[in-house]
């Protein structure tokens, strides 16, 4: 049986000192047949021209029939409208996404591909990564094998590079959320869970994402907690859209205190009251047992304690 055609695609925005290295990382890929697929999402610097470059130079040294690559433009701003883009143009049965700045392991495809066909009628496979901080610290991020609806919503366990899935079934379900301006990832996750059965599992850690400082500050969290809250609000009526399982709803009230209690433990405390105040609609389903959970994992996590989630996963009703 001949192997499935896999697109990639890479969303670029503004990234002309990152994108070659990234792009290399992907047409470095052992998979074949391949489709790369990079969409330029208007950048005002020399990204587009690095990837004509990386693309041209790399066609030179390594002919191969098996590689196609297409260049596309996305003049509307974002990265899931960038997505969308590559999403509609790929000719591959699975698709997966990349962001301009990590690196990609180069037998990420292999991998993902081999571990969805051991699991019978698996139309989509998750594993971890690695994330790398400016201090040069590294980090596995939390997975879980085969992850439920509630486990992803408590943990955030599947994040853009960290999937792979067949791309009937993201246009089933209606792909990225251009809407969303941040969280697209943990927002895509509960959609393609409420919809399809848990993932395949790979157990491989894959890739170097790169965590930049101001993503993980008080100070950027500012800017960005009304956009969290949006996301958070929307993954609220998704669920209330699907009849998800009481335990989806009280999930995501564990998430948002354990998101809380994260902005406390980085000396936001303010940001942490405002979030909390934000999302007290998600609170409303809950018991009064529930809500002192809610206060605990607040506590846990403000004290620097990792993996609270993996605690409030036996904290859930059973519907």
């Amino acid at each position: 049986m001949p192997h499935p055609l896999v697109s990639i695609i890479l969303t670029v925005h503004n990234r002309a000192d990152r994108v070659a290295e990234s792009l290399r990382s992907l047409l470095a890929q052992t998979y074949r047949p391949l489709e790369i697929i990079v969409v330029d999402n208007a950048s005002s610097d020399d990204s587009k021209k690095m990837c004509q470059a990386t693309v041209q130079h790399w066609q030179t040294e390594h002919p191969d029939s098996e590689l196609s690559i297409q260049l596309l433009d996305e003049m509307q701003r974002g990265a899931s409208a960038a997505r969308n883009c590559g999403l509609r143009a790929a000719h591959g049965q699975w698709v997966a996404f990349f962001d301009d700045d990590d690196t990609m392991s180069p037998d990420f495809a292999s991998e993902m591909l081999r571990a969805a066909h051991k699991k019978p009628n698996a139309r989509w496979v998750v594993a971890r990564t690695r994330m790398v901080f400016g201090d040069g610290r590294e980090r596995v991020r939390d997975g879980w094998p085969s992850p439920t609806l509630t486990d992803h919503i408590l943990g955030c366990l599947i994040s853009t590079q960290s999937f792979m899935t067949q791309r009937d079934l993201l246009l089933h379900i209606g792909g990225w959320d251009a809407a969303l301006p941040c969280w697209n990832d943990y927002e895509v996750g509960v959609r393609l869970l409420l919809n399809e059965a848990p993932p395949a599992w790979c157990q491989g850690v894959f890739h170097r994402i790169y965590q930049h400082a101001d993503s993980i500050t008080g100070e950027a969290l500012a800017d960005k907690l009304p956009k969290i809250v949006q996301t958070l609000n929307s993954i609220s009526r998704t669920l209330n859209t699907y009849a998800a399982p009481h335990a989806a709803r009280v999930a995501l009230a564990y998430r948002c205190a354990i998101v809380c209690g994260q902005l406390q433990c980085t000396a936001a405390p303010e940001l942490a009251r405002q979030l909390h105040a934000a999302t007290s609609p998600l609170r409303a389903p809950l018991s009064p047992l529930q809500r002192g959970l809610v206060r605990a994992f607040r506590w846990l996590s403000a004290q620097g304690i990792r993996g609270v989630w993996r605690a409030a996963r036996w904290c859930l009703p059973n519907d």
